[in-house]
């Protein structure tokens, strides 16, 4: 090749990179650059541990009781708690079947196997109020299971509930100890403008998280990894990009965002410079 053709291919080289090169130019303001991220849409609240249901226990007939565990003792799911003897069961199963009984009374009368009243859930004997042989009314609770399983409630505010799903999941921290729940319940609270929600987290987690703990949470709602910037660098649709003959406006389409950042759907790709204060940009 010719020592002029040489001389040309590097004066066009020379220009490709001066016009696609950021100026040298004394800039307006501070720059950074676009740079892939994962950007959360998130809830962070301070939440109390809790048991995560308290079952009264109450005999569906009067009769004498005889009780079967004792106050503090760990029972699991269908495990027979006390008998009252003498009670007409076969009596009250015929008004089932009749339609005659209330559906309360009807739950209450599955937990009854031959003549034994069954634990509705695994945990611990609580409020235990009745001994052997004592006379024991119908409806009169006897005891309580206090559930293995823990509850995490919170307080939401009003203009996050929308956002927020049953069944959504959540993270719980406390002192590096870290598990996963989801949401049971978010209902008005006695707080003006605020919701309580309650989460229900894994009973293998109770070593570490005990009731009446306070624990962080962390609710993922929407995540995306995108191209991003920081909030200040976007005005109007717009950012500033710095090219070879200065500043550039660039429109662009934006997304999720967090405290700092946010995400761009469409716009300049990552590594490009821009203006991190649009404000500096000249008008």
């Amino acid at each position: 090749m010719k020592k002029r053709e040489w001389f040309v291919l590097l004066l066009t080289g020379l220009a490709l990179a001066a016009l696609l090169s950021p100026t040298s130019e004394k800039l307006p303001g501070e720059t950074v650059t676009v740079a892939q991220r994962t950007i959360e849409e998130k809830i962070e609240a301070v939440g109390l541990v809790q048991n995560e249901r308290i079952y009264p226990v109450a005999p569906l007939a009067s009769g004498k009781l005889r009780l079967f565990v004792k106050k503090g003792e760990f029972v699991r799911k269908g495990q027979a708690l006390f008998e009252i003897e003498n009670a007409d069961y076969e009596g009250l199963s015929s008004l089932v079947s009749q339609g005659q009984l209330s559906q309360p009374h009807k739950t209450a009368l599955e937990l009854y196997t031959l003549n034994s009243t069954l634990s509705p859930a695994m945990g611990s004997v609580v409020d235990l109020n009745g001994y052997d042989g004592m006379v024991a009314l119908s409806g009169t609770p006897l005891l309580a299971v206090a559930s293995r399983e823990l509850l995490v409630s919170f307080l939401l505010p009003q203009a996050q509930r929308e956002n927020l799903k049953i069944g959504q999941k959540i993270f719980v921290n406390r002192s590096g100890a870290r598990t996963e729940g989801e949401v049971l319940s978010i209902l008005p609270s006695d707080i003006q403008g605020q919701y309580k929600v309650e989460a229900a987290i894994p009973a293998a987690s109770a070593p570490e998280f005990l009731p009446g703990m306070q624990v962080d949470l962390h609710i993922v709602l929407d995540s995306i990894t995108a191209p991003s910037v920081p909030l200040s660098a976007v005005k109007n649709g717009k950012i500033y990009c710095v090219v070879s003959q200065g500043i550039e406006e660039v429109p662009v389409r934006t997304g999720l965002c967090d405290e700092m950042f946010i995400s761009l759907l469409y716009g300049p790709v990552e590594g490009t410079q821009l203006l991190l204060n649009a404000e500096d940009a000249p008008q």
